[in-house]
C-alpha cells in the first residue's frame, strides 16, 4: 500500500472516529474479562499447587513453597491460556475482535487503518502492550514480574512496580482525554477499540 493511500485510509478512520466504544463500556468489559481471565489463567496453577502443597488455599507463598520447575511450568501453561484468551479468541471468525467481556458488551477491536485484525496487531497489542509496557492492567502480568523480580533485589522490584502502576494510570488517561479513547497497548498494536 503506498503512503499516500495509507494516509488517506488513517484520515478517513479518524473523520469516522463516531464509532469509539464509549469509556463506560471498555471500563466494563475490562472488568467483565479481568475477573474471567484471572479465573481461567489461575485455575490450572491453583489446581497444581494445592495438589503439590496440600494446602486448600492459593496464595503466593503456597506458589513459592512449590520446586522451581513446577513454578516455571504453571506459570508457562498460565501464560498459554493468557495468550489464547486475549490473542487467539479475538481473532477467530466467531469472535471477530471480541474477548468475551467485549461480546457482553458489544464492543470489539479494530486495526486503526481499517486492515484485518491480524496475530501481528493482537500479540503486540496484548503481549508488549499490555503485558510488558503497561504491566498493571493485565493480571498475567503478575506471572512475568514474578520472575522478573525473582532475580532482582526488592528495592528495584519495587521501584519498577511503581513505574508500571505509573505508566499504566497514564495510559488510561490517555485514554480518557484522547479523541478515539486508545490506551498505551491499542498505540503499539495499531487498534482501537469500536462500537460493534
Amino acid at each position: 500500500m503506498k503512503r499516500k493511500e495509507l494516509e488517506n485510509r488513517m484520515l478517513q478512520a479518524l473523520q469516522e472516529g463516531n464509532d469509539c466504544a464509549p469509556l463506560w463500556k471498555r471500563f466494563f468489559s475490562y472488568v467483565i474479562d479481568y475477573f474471567l481471565s484471572t479465573i481461567l489463567i489461575s485455575l490450572i496453577p491453583m489446581i497444581a499447587t494445592s495438589i503439590l502443597t496440600g494446602e486448600k488455599a492459593f496464595t503466593s507463598e503456597n506458589f513459592t513453597a512449590i520446586p522451581m520447575g513446577w513454578r516455571i511450568l504453571l506459570s508457562g501453561v498460565a501464560m498459554a491460556v493468557a495468550v489464547y484468551y486475549f490473542c487467539i479468541l479475538p481473532l477467530k471468525e466467531t469472535h471477530r475482535g471480541q474477548t468475551l467481556g467485549k461480546r457482553i458488551l458489544g464492543i470489539r477491536i479494530v486495526t486503526v487503518d481499517g486492515q484485518e485484525l491480524t496475530w501481528k496487531h493482537m500479540c503486540r497489542r496484548e503481549l508488549i502492550g499490555s503485558l510488558l509496557i503497561e504491566g498493571e492492567t493485565a493480571f498475567p502480568s503478575a506471572y512475568v514480574r514474578y520472575f522478573i523480580f525473582l532475580w532482582l533485589p526488592q528495592a528495584l522490584s519495587q521501584g519498577l512496580y511503581y513505574v508500571y502502576m505509573g505508566i499504566s494510570f497514564c495510559s488510561i488517561v490517555y485514554a480518557v482525554f484522547g479523541m478515539q479513547h486508545r490506551m498505551f497497548h491499542d498505540i503499539v498494536g495499531g487498534t482501537r477499540v469500536a462500537a460493534k
